[in-house]
């Protein structure tokens, strides 16, 4: 295993770089940098950030399949993913708030990530009021508690649906739904429980999804096995 290193990049241009394999103690590209072709394969960071600075980074191409990318030191930034390849990758704890995604393709482990077209600020160095998510490839990521808000177009995305997965379109019509079927309940405890989770979605809704992704486990999560699949089979009838 290689030793952790730094990995510092200030309004950077760079090409078929080869960063594979290492472990980073930092790392920050920073400040507009643009990374064609770069090899991320297989590196492990959990401190940083992916996007520093003003004024957005760049990756095109770059490969960062088998790599480990771990929030809370972790952060995504200002950063722009064009043509990217994760496959077989670990992503936890991320919140990908001022980044954008466009024709990239996932496989591997995604925990507690959250994606928004929504940026937290619309300033001129950021140089966009909506984070672009078009083209990119979920099917065969294994997705456990992400969050696609702010107004992404799950329609412009390839997501896994069924089995564990619900894709619920018409997102506001079918919380409606929901709550009607959850008032017939007799169990309190159930009733107050699913409500919470709708609420929680409701959320989203009213930050400009029209549309919701969700693991199954989600919206079963405290409920009996009769309630759990009473509210699957409102939401998959969407």
């Amino acid at each position: 295993m290689k030793a952790k290193s730094e990995l510092n990049l200030n309004a950077a241009r760079q090409n078929g770089t080869d960063y594979s394999g290492q472990r980073f103690s930092v790392i920050s590209i920073a400040n507009g940098s643009h990374l064609t072709d770069c090899n991320f394969r297989g590196i492990h960071a959990t401190k940083g950030c992916l996007g520093a600075g003003k004024r957005p980074s760049v990756y095109t191409g770059c490969v960062f399949d088998g790599s480990t990318l771990k929030g809370d030191g972790l952060d995504p930034g200002r950063a722009t993913f064009v043509s990217c390849s994760f496959l077989d990758v670990k992503l936890s704890h991320l919140n990908f708030m001022d980044a954008e995604f466009v024709d990239c393709v996932f496989s591997g482990t995604l925990e507690s990530v959250t994606f928004s077209a929504d940026p937290w600020a619309r300033d001129a160095e950021l140089g966009r009021t909506v984070n672009r998510y078009e083209g990119n490839d979920f099917t065969a990521a294994r997705m456990q508690d992400v969050d696609f808000r702010g107004g992404i177009g799950l329609g412009l995305q390839r997501l896994p649906e069924g089995g564990d997965y619900l894709v619920v379109r018409d997102a506001a019509a079918v919380l409606k739904a929901a709550v009607q079927e959850i008032e017939t309940w007799a169990d309190t405890d159930e009733r107050e429980e699913a409500l919470s989770t709708i609420d929680t979605l409701e959320f989203d809704v009213q930050g400009g999804q029209r549309d919701l992704f969700m693991d199954t486990a989600f919206v079963t999560d405290g409920l009996s096995p009769e309630a759990a699949g009473r509210l699957l089979a409102v939401f998959r009838r969407s």
